[in-house]
């Protein structure tokens, strides 16, 4: 390739590495092939820690370095494409002895900003753009000029999914709803929530986040201050000693990590509260503590032994659950392309305690010789 060409390649080049630093949250993703006769040779452009990196033949290459870099080693190849891949669109920089061209298409990613339900074909969209504009901006979901993020796409979805499945629920309360967060990490559920019973539903509600982390806490504190929610209150608390002072209509946890989760159930069951909606995440505890005699050999293959643990863990939360008056239902939450962990489990307060499920609960503890914390949190203040 011509010598000539670098210049033009590194001024192209430069100009999208300005645009990642204008426009983090739309990229996507990129690439460098090189051709040398019959030889190609591929490099994948990425973003990490909020920087643009180049990766190419075992060199590593950020921000402007990465233009600066192409444009000396071009000439070495008879043909060089960069791809630089955003929401928008894709730019694709061609060079060659023939010149420097540039090309733009359609991203394969690209939504409709005008559709109600840019994302999930089917979808009925309770958080509405731009009707819940103000409030997914200030959550993070959306950026300061009303773009959702590329990162947030998937915990959009699943907060909204979230709504819908729990809505009934929701209805069904008469009055002012008191709802508790529990785990609420950046709160999304708590806001949303709150959102949708205030200026969707036209009602009253009380919603309170719980979290051990002092950090989340204050960062949910000024974000309910700048959006003017004074019904939302949110405590650094453990779980496990937590006493609600009044009683709790929805309990809900989303992703709370292994046994956090059981954490959030106790407060659910413990006090009695008309029905919980949570979704598990990372079931560790149980892994490499049960016996399980009868499935020896599932220990043998680790994939399906962390499956088989998953499984058999959230099967005694729901086995305990019903053992102390609540009906329940398991429902898938999102896709699995959202996330793998998309089990959502929903209880409703009954107060007929089920023998039959309470017999089988403790005839598998016996079984696999170990003691869950759910058995420890639904009863009991630590």
């Amino acid at each position: 390739m011509n010598k000539k060409q670098g210049p033009k390649i590194t001024l192209f080049i430069n100009s999208l590495i300005e645009k990642y630093t204008e426009n983090k949250d739309f990229f996507i993703g990129g690439s460098l092939n090189c051709l040398s006769g019959r030889k190609e040779y591929k490099g994948t452009l990425i973003s990490q820690n909020d920087e643009i990196v180049l990766n190419f033949m075992n060199i590593s290459k950020k921000g402007k370095g990465i233009s600066d870099y192409i444009g000396e080693m071009a000439p070495l190849y008879d043909e060089i494409i960069f791809t630089y891949e955003e929401r928008q669109g894709i730019t694709i920089i061609t060079a060659s002895e023939k010149g420097v061209f540039v090309k733009k298409e359609l991203s394969k990613n690209d939504f409709s900003e005008s559709s109600d339900n840019p994302l999930l074909k089917d979808h009925e969209y309770i958080l509405k753009l731009p009707q819940a504009e103000k409030l997914l901006k200030v959550i993070g979901i959306l950026t300061e000029d009303g773009k959702l993020k590329n990162s947030k796409i998937h915990k959009y979805n699943q907060v909204d999914r979230f709504l819908m499945l729990a809505k009934d629920y929701i209805e069904e309360t008469d009055g002012v709803i008191n709802i508790i967060d529990c785990a609420c990490g950046k709160s999304y559920l708590s806001f949303v929530l709150n959102y949708y019973i205030c200026e969707v539903l036209k009602r009253k509600c009380k919603v309170t986040g719980i979290d051990i982390s002092e950090n989340v806490i204050k960062e949910s504190k000024r974000m309910a201050e700048e959006l003017g929610y004074k019904n939302m209150t949110f405590i650094k608390g453990d779980l496990r000693t937590y006493r609600p002072e009044e009683k709790i209509h929805l309990c809900v946890s989303l992703h709370a990590c292994d046994i956090a989760t059981d954490m959030a159930l106790g407060v659910a069951l413990r006090t009695k509260a008309d029905a919980f909606i949570c979704v598990p995440c990372c079931h560790k505890e149980l892994i490499d503590k049960y016996r399980f005699d009868d499935f020896s050999g599932i220990r043998n293959h680790n994939l399906l032994n962390v499956r088989f643990n998953d499984i058999m863990t959230d099967s005694l939360r729901v086995l305990k659950a019903e053992s102390m008056g609540y009906d329940i239902s398991c429902v898938e939450f999102v896709s699995p392309l959202e996330t793998p962990k998309n089990l959502m489990i929903r209880g409703k307060y009954t107060g007929k305690i089920n023998k039959k499920s309470e017999e089988e609960y403790y005839n598998l503890l016996k079984k696999i010789e170990a003691t869950p914390s759910i058995e420890i949190f639904s009863k009991t203040y630590i």
